[in-house]
């Protein structure tokens, strides 16, 4: 325990080091024994000021002392109070704010930091932090309604189980598509009229609970057995279901840090214009994935079925077809996406909330590279491999924020995403077909990964060729109107499918679909005439 939070510590020194520049205003929000507050001292130089909070006398006098004998008690501001209080105190931009919670090392273990006064705290310490967010009204609420809607999400999260378990998740993607759609009806009549977002943000938390509430009820109707039954698992069993929801904790953890950071580090090295171009690109990819996810997400149940009645060969055999698919979807909309998306953006918002072509290109290589874990992330979990990469997520976690605040002074967005794509290089895409041939798939598990490998990098070569080919073609023709956009993506269409067919078209994989498709399509016919 002691190492962990050694390397928590470490980890953290190393990414002040690399925010902090001299010249800037820091808080230190909890000055324990004074460490921190000396390291932010020297960070900071002569020209920059170190302001710090701590409710214990004793915390105070021992930082004062330490900065003393050090000779940098000039550069900082203490006071001995609560860091409830930092609104009040501090009235500038501030470059970072430290939290080191729970009690003075060496003194009255009784005292503590409280959620109450951290949470405002933090809020207060955000609106700071937010590059040409100063001027923002209701900015705590704004940030605290965004908070709920992350924890609601949750609310009765539990009862969607059964029906995933009994492959009936259409039930709850049905009710998500018709709630969704309420919402966003909702949400647009209450910006025109009123242009409330605070309204608007109510409207977004408490409408999908909606849905939570409705599968609730229909579960306890449909399956009375589970309030009849009453009895625990056994104790073996008890303890991997224990083991496993940890891991899976791990997992969750490190993927919010992992999507939330990048809008943090652009608003305080780029400002919140940049974020505000950013999500519009990132609101088309937001509702491609979430189509995708409905179709990837459903396979989820069988595939559990499907290793508890066949043997491993034949869920290799299905994970090479369901992968394949998940490439050609993803593949697709990526090469779509890097060749029309800007001609897209232009049409809606005007070419000022444009990126650069690099940008995009990076932007799509993430989406990419996150579409082709997907299938193999759908097996893990009905597999149930949680436990074996449970380190994995909080590795590429740490990794994509040392490496995006390192790019992001010399390259901006483009640094930014590009973290994100070096930690997923340097950990998911390798570790976690790793783990699923290993410990999923088992024989001859070592030939298939090399397989895996070759079709990944094979797969890569194909879109960035069609997409190559495609924005040079484009670059040719006119962007003015609808419907050379159309034109275009019907063209970008023939090409696709035309290296497809030649690449794949002789592969066990793409024979399966086809074949596939066309009995469905023969049996739609049939039963329309």
């Amino acid at each position: 325990m002691s190492y962990e939070l050694r390397s928590a510590r470490w980890i953290a020194a190393d990414v002040l080091r690399q925010v902090v520049q001299p010249g800037d205003t820091v808080v230190d929000a909890t000055l324990g024994n004074g460490h921190d507050t000396l390291m932010l001292c020297e960070l900071v130089g002569e020209t920059g000021r170190v302001i710090g909070f701590d409710i214990q006398p004793d915390a105070v006098e021992r930082t004062r002392q330490r900065l003393a004998d050090a000779g940098m008690l000039s550069r900082c501001t203490l006071y001995a109070e609560g860091h409830e209080h930092l609104s009040e105190r501090v009235t500038v931009p501030i470059r970072t704010a430290t939290f080191n919670l729970g009690w003075l090392p060496g003194g009255d273990k009784r005292i503590t930091t409280h959620w109450e006064t951290t949470r405002a705290a933090i809020s207060a310490a955000l609106s700071l932090l937010m590059k040409g967010g100063e001027g923002i009204e209701n900015l705590q609420l704004i940030y605290l309604l965004y908070l709920l809607q992350a924890v609601t999400s949750y609310l009765l999260s539990y009862k969607n189980a059964i029906y995933q378990a009994y492959q009936k998740a259409y039930i709850r993607k049905a009710l998500d598509q018709i709630i969704g759609i309420v919402r966003l009806i909702l949400q647009i009549v209450v910006l025109v009229t009123t242009r409330n977002f605070i309204l608007y943000l109510i409207i977004q938390l408490f409408v999908p609970m909606v849905s939570s509430v409705i599968i609730s009820i229909r579960a306890d109707r449909e399956f009375p057995y589970l309030k009849q039954y009453k009895e625990l698992p056994e104790p073996q069993e008890r303890k991997a279901i224990f083991r496993n929801v940890g891991a899976l904790s791990l997992h969750k953890l490190a993927t919010v840090i992992v999507r939330s950071t990048d809008n943090l580090i652009m608003s305080a090295f780029d400002g919140l214009a940049t974020v505000g171009i950013y999500s519009n690109y990132k609101l088309v990819l937001m509702n491609v994935n979430n189509l995708l996810g409905h179709v990837t997400g459903a396979f989820t149940a069988s595939i559990g079925n499907l290793n508890a009645l066949e043997g491993r060969k034949r869920v290799y055999e299905i994970f090479r077809i369901l992968d394949f698919a998940a490439f050609l979807l993803y593949g697709y909309l990526s090469g779509g996406l890097v060749t029309l998306i800007n001609f897209f953006i232009r049409m809606i918002f005007g070419e000022e909330y444009l990126f650069s072509m690099t940008v995009v290109v990076i932007i799509i290589a993430e989406f990419f590279i996150s579409g082709l874990r997907q299938m193999g992330l759908q097996f893990r979990e009905a597999l149930g491999l949680f436990w074996h990469d449970r380190y994995k997520a909080l590795a590429e976690a740490i990794i994509n924020l040392v490496v995006s605040l390192i790019l992001v002074r010399r390259f901006g967005v483009a640094g930014i995403i590009g973290g994100t794509i070096i930690s997923s290089l340097l950990t998911c895409v390798w570790f976690e077909p790793y783990v699923l041939m290993r410990y999923g798939i088992e024989e001859d598990w070592q030939k298939k990964l090399r397989r895996y490998f070759m079709d990944y990098i094979v797969r890569w070569v194909v879109v960035a060729g069609v997409s190559a080919v495609s924005y040079w073609i484009f670059q040719l023709m006119p962007q003015t109107n609808f419907l050379w956009f159309i034109a275009q993506g019907l063209i970008y269409t023939a090409i696709f499918a035309a290296v497809v067919l030649t690449v794949y078209g002789r592969t066990p994989e793409f024979q399966y679909l086809l074949e596939m498709t066309v009995r469905k399509l023969k049996k739609k016919l049939r039963g329309g005439e």
